[in-house]
């Protein structure tokens, strides 16, 4: 997190969560090599035997496997957190708390890609695509141009 920015867009943050966690049960899916590795430390999570041997005999790869029921019942969210997994989400929400943005503080929506084509000059927005928002001081209702 400290070698990247941290988006203001939260849309694809849980998608990135999620493939953390599901790339980690791959890593740890092939830290076992074995067949026997894996019906044992699958067992040791809480698996059942039947579907433990199923899946360890299995000949899709581990990308594949790591979707599956078993390894998810197994390597279970909060077994990973246990093992020092950081959540992604976790953190964007204690850098950003409820009712932070420009979004929120905006009564219109806000714009985010520039005016033109590729390579076009810096145009300016039309006067009516000004947004405005609210600041309630003590003496009144005020409207304050962004722009």
């Amino acid at each position: 997190m400290n070698c990247y920015g941290i988006s203001e867009y939260y849309r694809p943050i849980p998608e990135i969560d999620e493939w953390l966690r599901r790339r980690i049960r791959m890593c740890y899916w092939k830290q076992w090599r074995y067949t026997r590795t894996r019906v044992c430390n699958l067992l040791k999570l809480g698996t059942s035997g039947r579907e433990a041997i199923l899946t360890a005999l299995s000949r899709k790869g581990p990308w594949h496997l790591s979707r599956t029921l078993t390894t998810q019942a197994g390597m279970t969210n909060r077994w990973l957190y246990s093992e020092g997994l950081i959540s992604v989400k976790e953190q964007w929400v204690k850098i950003h708390p409820p009712g932070y943005g420009p979004v929120t503080l905006m009564k219109c929506p806000v714009r985010t890609r520039m005016w033109g084509a590729v390579g076009a000059g810096g145009e300016k927005p039309p006067a009516t695509r000004l947004c405005y928002f609210f600041s309630i001081p003590a003496d009144g209702l005020q409207f304050k141009n962004l722009f």
